[in-house]
């Protein structure tokens, strides 16, 4: 018998809840339907615990079906992240924009006309935004047409998130997000994934070099990894700053000074990430499990989340 620990944990990786109820058929991802039979998942599994979810490659993406009582409670597809136990290997797909990500996931054809509202956690940070027409959120750094998406969630109608979603719209319910994704770039996802979800895409940024030797590639890594850190640390300071001169007069010149600092760092700690993840991409077969684990994840949402708040109150890039 599994420890209620360890189950708990799992349902905190997928975001369940146990006082969740039971779901009717709704919508989902291609043949994977919200309130289906977890029987009905049309790939095979990578591991995860049958009673709890199921994850693998489907429809050229990572994705990750959550499980309560035998349904399908949750889909998730995965575009920038980890898989979830035992693996833990980072996800590598092609980079999508936000406007792409609509077109493909609230612009099928037996959707309603999408309208959208900002998508917040349990402490109240909005971490992206949610169409609570079709129940789908999206969760992004920052709203607008390029955006780089870093997964994308189909959820039951009692999601609270929804709920939430519609009580905070988009200013024009983002109705200038359909237009953008009508007109954006069909996506192609070139990474190719092993049964952990380690990916390699095709396409590498120009600058991106692939390593003779594993110890080079891991040297490498390292150096990138150290400017994304202080790039981000940097960020967290003045993001810190001002956010606190905004609480007493952001037309202070110190809030403009460092305000004018965040402008100019916060785009290059957004570089060093992407720098990183191409790094990775071209250095795949070279690096490690235990190289990649020194990669600060979290680092990206902290900062992201911390420029939502701030842009909340009145902060402009």
């Amino acid at each position: 018998m599994r420890s209620c620990a360890l189950v708990m944990g799992l349902l905190h990786i997928f975001g369940l809840s146990l006082d969740t109820p039971r779901l009717q058929a709704q919508s989902g991802f291609g043949e994977i339907r919200i309130g289906a039979a977890s029987s009905t998942v049309p790939f095979a599994c990578a591991g995860i615990l049958p009673d709890l979810g199921c994850e693998g490659v489907y429809q050229s993406s990572w994705v990750r079906a959550s499980f309560l009582d035998g349904k399908i409670l949750n889909i998730d597809v995965v575009y920038s992240g980890k898989t979830a136990i035992p693996h833990r290997a980072p996800i590598h797909s092609s980079q999508i924009t936000l406007a792409q990500a609509i077109k493909i996931h609230s612009l099928q054809h037996d959707l309603k006309v999408p309208v959208f509202g900002y998508a917040h956690d349990r402490d109240g940070v909005v971490y992206g935004i949610s169409d609570f027409v079709n129940l789908i959120v999206y969760k992004v750094p920052w709203v607008a047409p390029e955006s780089l998406v870093n997964g994308v969630t189909y959820t039951s109608p009692e999601a609270p998130v929804l709920a939430e979603a519609r009580a905070d719209r988009l200013p024009d319910g983002g109705a200038a997000l359909v237009r953008a994704a009508k007109d954006a770039p069909d996506y192609q996802n070139t990474a190719s994934f092993d049964d952990t979800g380690n990916g390699r895409a095709s396409e590498t940024s120009p600058t991106a070099t692939r390593a003779s030797s594993h110890t080079a590639a891991s040297q490498g890594l390292q150096e990138r990894i150290d400017v994304v850190l202080g790039t981000g640390r940097m960020g967290l300071a003045l993001i810190d700053q001002v956010s606190t001169w905004y609480t007493v007069d952001k037309d202070h010149p110190t809030a403009i000074e460092k305000s004018e600092e965040l402008r100019k760092m916060y785009p290059r700690f957004q570089e060093a990430w992407r720098d990183l993840r191409d790094y990775v991409k071209a250095n795949d077969g070279l690096l490690t499990s235990d190289d990649l684990d020194a990669i600060p994840i979290d680092l990206e949402e902290q900062v992201a989340s911390k420029m939502r708040q701030l842009k909340a109150m009145g902060y402009d890039e």
